[in-house]
């Protein structure tokens, strides 16, 4: 897709990135998202088996405005844009925003398929929950996915999440994990 000559990306993270500090794990790092991301999040989210319990595939145009609302969004969460260390390939998005009923923090992941079984999503979902914890000092975080979507919810399991409650959201049943 061409974008209007006017229409320019923000540069970089919003005034929140004081607390977007980058992340580096035994395999790869948490870097906050800026523009140079967007050709990558527009693959990740064009990805019919990304976005299979997401509603499906967004189109381009979509996600470069929702992409350029996110980085402008002052202080709104932050947005990691996750990184192999040793190739430098991108693997995925993993952010900390608020959860869709405002009370509460959400963690959220989403990871391009050739990313998935390997340990990534817990490596990158589990230092973000650390962060949240250990330099926010966020007591609660909830991950809110699809009854349906079994390795996520596995997955937030294993990072000591536990199901608090079931509700029906986007039209299907969804599931909402906590950490405490």
């Amino acid at each position: 897709m061409n974008r209007p000559a006017d229409e320019e990306l923000p540069a970089g993270p919003g005034d929140w990135s004081a607390n977007a500090a980058s992340i580096t794990t035994d395999r790869c790092r948490l870097i906050p998202a800026q523009a140079s991301n967007l050709p990558e999040v527009v693959r990740l989210r064009a990805d019919p088996g990304v976005r299979r319990h997401l509603g499906g595939p967004v189109r381009e145009e979509i996600v470069r405005k929702q992409f350029v609302e996110m980085l402008a969004r002052p202080r709104a969460g932050i947005y990691w844009a996750v990184r192999t260390l040793k190739e430098d390939a991108f693997v995925g998005l993993v952010t900390l925003d608020d959860h869709h009923e405002g009370a509460d923090t959400e963690v959220s992941f989403e990871l391009m398929p050739e990313f998935w079984g390997l340990g990534y999503a817990a490596e990158s979902v589990g230092a973000a929950l650390a962060h949240a914890r250990d330099t926010l000092g966020l007591p609660r975080v909830v991950a809110e996915t699809q009854a349906s979507n079994t390795r996520s919810r596995r997955l937030l399991e294993r990072l000591g999440m536990r199901p608090e409650r079931r509700l029906t959201r986007f039209g299907a049943e969804q599931v909402l994990y906590a950490t405490e």
